[in-house]
């Protein structure tokens, strides 16, 4: 829980884990709670005011970035979310943050930044979570933002293996090693760290943050540098809009896929989420890939094949693995 003058009171939870939810249940129930605040307009916070909204409570979200979802959205496709979720009459407030929980013994409201007070029964903070990595330090491991491992999945004692979430491994489009706290990544990284332990020498390829989402009735596909980094020189931005919703992609210099963004409209993100998966140069085709038309008629012969059994939908394949 971040410093907030208060947080100690009944009606402030978190929001990591199926205890969380089952206590803020309860808590709903308990209290007949009507009103909430979200700190955290990121992928927690907004699951939480996805869920709380179905239950009839008034939501406020408070944001200290520019927009919601931030890390995955950029600035365009951000309001395009922010019209959605306030028409389901959630409230957003931006560039805020709580500084004060309201309340004698439990929550009655929050104070902003600005000192703005929000009426409510309910604190949720959402602000995401980082790895914990003090069994790694304490073991002598070398660790940065997550405990490092190479190919192999093997981490800087021989004897160790690691995977999933708290762990740093080469992702295929920032071609370094990173956090990439998502399931399928998890997974394939278990299964390398595996056959690796039972002496069959395997090499990972790769992952890179996949999101697919839906809050309040609005799909989300997302992966890779959906969001440009500060330094995006040689980089290529292509945009539309689109009758629901958004979409856009980021090509490197040599015209292969490093950043999808799909708001809305997601039938063809497999599609394109499998040509950033081959390092495919998608030059001879990027005229069309964003439109409603595009499909595998427009992929070569190869890539058709590849697409049509599975092997670049993020799934385990043969073809992950050489040993």
């Amino acid at each position: 829980v971040p410093p907030i003058d208060g947080s100690n009171k009944a009606g402030v939870f978190n929001f990591i884990n199926m205890k969380d939810a089952v206590l803020i249940d309860g808590y709903v129930k308990a209290e007949n709670v009507k009103k909430a605040v979200i700190i955290g307009g990121g992928l927690i916070g907004m699951s939480a005011a996805d869920a709380l909204t179905k239950l009839g409570i008034e939501v406020d979200i408070i944001e200290l970035k520019g927009h919601i979802l931030n890390t995955i959205l950029d600035e365009a496709a951000g309001k395009i979310a922010a019209q959605t979720v306030t028409s389901y009459g959630v409230k957003l407030n931006t560039g805020r943050t709580v500084s004060k929980v309201l309340g004698l013994h439990k929550v009655a409201g929050v104070e902003l930044d600005n000192g703005h007070q929000i009426e409510s029964q309910m604190l949720v903070i959402a602000i995401g979570v980082i790895p914990r990595t003090e069994l790694f330090k304490a073991a002598g491991l070398e660790v940065n933002r997550g405990v490092v491992v190479n190919d192999n999945m093997r981490t800087s004692n021989p004897d160790v293996y690691a995977c999933g979430d708290a762990c740093e491994s080469f992702d295929f489009i920032y071609n370094s090693r990173r956090v990439t706290p998502i399931w399928p990544n998890a997974y394939i990284g278990g299964r390398i760290a595996g056959y690796n332990m039972a002496g069959m020498d395997t090499t990972y390829h790769g992952g890179t943050v996949m999101n697919s989402l839906n809050y309040f009735g609005m799909d989300i596909a997302t992966a890779g540098m959906s969001v440009l980094p500060p330094d995006a020189s040689g980089l290529e931005v292509l945009s539309t809009l689109t009758a629901n919703g958004y979409k856009k992609l980021v090509l490197n210099a040599e015209g292969k896929i490093v950043g999808m963004l799909t708001l809305g409209e997601t039938d063809t993100a497999g599609i394109i989420f499998g040509l950033m998966r081959d390092r495919s140069d998608v030059r001879p085709i990027k005229d069309n890939i964003l439109n409603e038309n595009f499909g595998l008629a427009y992929l070569s012969a190869d890539s058709r094949e590849e697409h049509l059994h599975g092997n670049t939908s993020g799934r385990v394949a043969p073809a992950d693995f050489k040993h």
